[in-house]
């Protein structure tokens, strides 16, 4: 619980502290702006300044338009970070922090495992998947023990991914 507040008090934290970054341009100009501020070198953050993080949910949603501008080493790095951060942790999680320590925030969520194979299958990576295949199984059994046999979350599973769906 201790770990859950510090988290949200550094994003407070960060979010106050840190002068919000303006971009100036065409629509174009500050998408490409913004795509570069949110590199950091090793993955890509979800947000520059409250939330400097790698989270699966909100790389998967963006990796089409990653893919479309032609950022497949960094799209590549940033699945890399990722995976390195799971292996290390032991199972997949929501996210990982800027330091390569994986978290559950606020919980284990389900779609983490599916934004990811999807994200390995649109960059075709073979290699990563061949490097990380025992935990990708793993991470397949434990969504299996969570679901029935129709598809659908148990009643005693607890995931808190299902609530981010976009209708």
């Amino acid at each position: 619980m201790i770990s859950k507040i510090g988290f949200a008090w550094t994003a407070f934290w960060n979010t106050r502290a840190k002068k919000t970054i303006r971009f100036i341009g065409t629509t174009r100009e500050i998408l490409t702006q913004t795509v570069e501020h949110l590199w950091n070198g090793n993955y890509f953050a979800t947000g520059g300044t409250n939330y400097p993080h790698f989270w699966m949910r909100d790389f998967g949603l963006a990796l089409p338009g990653l893919l479309a501008a032609e950022m497949k080493d960094r799209v590549y790095a940033s699945l890399a970070f990722a995976l390195a951060a799971y292996e290390r942790r032991g199972h997949l999680t929501t996210m990982v922090n800027e330091k390569g320590v994986a978290h559950d925030f606020p919980g284990y969520a389900l779609d983490t495992v599916g934004w990811l194979l999807a994200s390995l299958r649109a960059l075709d990576a073979k290699e990563l998947v061949d490097q990380h295949r025992s935990l990708l199984t793993q991470e397949l059994a434990r969504v299996r023990t969570m679901l029935t046999d129709d598809g659908y979350l148990k009643d005693d599973a607890r995931s808190f991914g299902i609530r981010d769906h976009l209708y």
